[in-house]
């Protein structure tokens, strides 16, 4: 099974969704990888946040188990793929070759916002775009 690392600033946000919506849609598509995440400055410790909670749970998904973790640079060997929400997260992983910015490797412009501080019509929309993001991810991966 290859892992593939999500990340964000504090994971309690997009790279928790991210992750999953990614082994979720993963185990119904059959494909041999698993997601983990981590933030670059992670709340350590910390519940997923109650909005992106309600998000997951609202595409039937629970996320009640999440704990926020910081990126470990001496595993990213392990990864498959490192996939990260915006430009400045992709600075953090220059020597990374196998380091992306999620929208760009799936073919997208832009980058995933961060929703924290937001209500919840904001983290409704960065979930539902991590989603069409991660769709396009799964079949891309499938044809690797």
């Amino acid at each position: 099974m290859k892992k593939i690392l999500f990340v964000c600033t504090g994971n309690i946000c997009r790279s928790a969704m991210a992750e999953y919506i990614f082994n979720d849609l993963a185990e119904k598509s059959s494909i041999k990888y698993r997601a983990e995440s981590a933030g670059v400055y992670a709340m350590r410790g910390y519940p997923m946040d109650i909005f992106a909670r309600r998000y997951l749970e609202s595409i039937g998904i629970d996320g009640s188990k999440h704990v926020a973790s910081a990126v470990n640079y001496n595993w990213l060997n392990d990864y498959a793929y490192i996939f990260v929400m915006t430009k400045e997260h992709l600075m953090a992983f220059t020597k990374q070759k196998n380091a992306f910015l999620l929208t760009e490797f799936v073919g997208e412009k832009g980058e995933v916002k961060d929703p924290w501080g937001w209500d919840n019509s904001v983290f409704e929309a960065c979930g539902n775009q991590l989603y069409a993001l991660i769709e396009k991810l799964i079949e891309k991966l499938k044809e690797a």
